[in-house]
């Protein structure tokens, strides 16, 4: 379905570049890049013995192709164990990818599983032994018939609103509405829905506020922009029950793209997590990928949630950097390679590949600095593990800043003078 004109008119509104502005950002693909998660995953429980330990280093991956051989994207999977006494629902990607976590879907330790793929009566049924699978356990399922071409994007944004959270809701209100016109000009024939949810602590004026789904930009724009940060007073948020609640609204089923983008920059209460990882549970059930956002002041725990859960829904870690100088210090993450471009145009790329199935990489000219040796989003680690920061060619030596939008420029510049003329003081460094 064609969008309305006034999904790109309503955010077109400016026209005058002034100052090229905007948060930066880089990211993880931690599903490229198994191994190194795995052993940073391992060092994060012994550094911090009170976060839980997440079974992950059993993962099986399953590709659902058709009769073509192309990708089956949006297709509900069912996998049961060998007794067929448990089952677990997962849903492919765009790319036909579903990734089997048997410890922490529940199906213990059996080795051998039954597939079903479709609804009922399913398309293919496949029996999987992990003991036939090679060492990166791949299997492939082939179904009768032809792929649909994916129709609609959900796009869901969860945002922590407390009084640490400032400078983030500014800037996010902007680049995300730049954002969603980038995302339909690229793919004028997806239906898009946009939906919010809010959340602060225990204590303060509100704990979760659900907006649901809106087809309307206008209407989108209108609840970011009422929006404003205040409460908190201590580390933890109840992040667990916003993604719950996010989790459970009304998304659609079918050839749609499932996204969920989680802005925070703290990890839930500990007595919380079993609630937390429960959310991540249910979205990998309804095939919705979370894109966690780590903003500044994100420290150990709050990475280590965040990435478990793009790790289980196939999505990425997105982190903000210090490159834009807008803002507070942003916490340097535990990742050995990644490329710092503008946040807005890393976030677009995100929904289009998650949209189409394809990684969509940056442009050279985009892209500001380079950690590591870094080939389309998979990381070649030094010998000694550590990341080397480096500029990137396009840019030289002194690194540089990409251009925004002719229409942002503008409005970005009278809210980075707001922010830097009036920021308030975190809660927590």
């Amino acid at each position: 379905m064609a969008r309305p004109a006034s999904l790109l008119l309503g955010l077109a509104l400016l026209a005058s570049p002034v100052l090229a502005v905007g948060l930066t950002a880089g990211d993880v693909d931690d599903n490229l890049n198994w191994g190194q998660y795995i052993s940073y995953a391992s060092r994060a429980v012994v550094r911090d013995d009170g976060l839980p330990k997440i079974a992950l280093d059993d993962r099986v991956t399953i590709l659902v192709k058709d009769a073509t051989g192309s990708p089956m994207p949006f297709v509900p999977v069912t996998v049961t164990d060998a007794e067929d006494t448990v089952s677990v629902q997962l849903v492919s990607g765009a790319d036909g990818v579903v990734r089997l976590f048997p410890a922490f879907d529940g199906l213990g330790k059996s080795s051998v599983f039954r597939v079903r793929v479709g609804d009922s009566p399913p398309q293919a049924a496949a029996r999987i032994d992990l003991a036939e699978l090679d060492g990166a356990r791949v299997a492939t399922i082939a179904v009768d018939g032809r792929a649909s071409a994916p129709e609609a994007i959900d796009l869901m944004l969860v945002v922590d609103a407390t009084g640490s959270m400032s400078d983030e809701i500014h800037y996010l209100t902007v680049e995300l509405s730049r954002i969603v016109a980038d995302v339909a000009e690229a793919h004028p024939n997806a239906d898009l829905r946009l939906g919010l949810t809010m959340y602060r602590d225990h204590g303060d004026e509100y704990v979760v506020k659900s907006f649901g789904f809106t087809s309307s930009v206008d209407t989108m724009a209108d609840r970011i922009s009422a929006q404003r940060a205040d409460g908190g007073g201590d580390y933890e948020e109840a992040v667990d029950e916003a993604l719950v609640a996010a989790v459970a609204d009304e998304w659609r089923d079918g050839a749609t793209a499932r996204m969920l983008f989680l802005v925070g920059d703290a990890p839930p209460h500990a007595d919380d997590y079993d609630r937390f990882l429960e959310g991540v549970r249910s979205a990998r059930a309804k095939g919705i990928h979370i894109e966690p956002v780590g903003a500044s002041g994100v420290a150990d725990a709050a990475e280590y949630l965040f990435r478990a859960a793009a790790a289980l829904t196939q999505g990425r870690y997105v982190f903000l950097t210090d490159d834009s100088g807008l803002g507070n210090p942003h916490a340097e993450p535990h990742v050995q390679c990644y490329l710092v471009t503008e946040l807005s145009g890393l976030l677009v790329r995100i929904v289009g590949s998650e949209f189409t199935g394809t990684r969509i990489e940056a442009d050279s000219g985009d892209v500001m600095r380079s950690v590591g040796s870094y080939e389309r989003g998979v990381c070649l680690a030094d010998e000694d593990g550590e990341p080397k920061a480096q500029p990137h060619p396009s840019v030289g030596a002194a690194g540089g800043t990409s251009t925004p939008g002719p229409g942002l420029a503008w409005l970005m510049a009278a809210v980075g003078l707001a922010l830097l003329l009036g920021r308030g003081q975190r809660r927590h460094p």
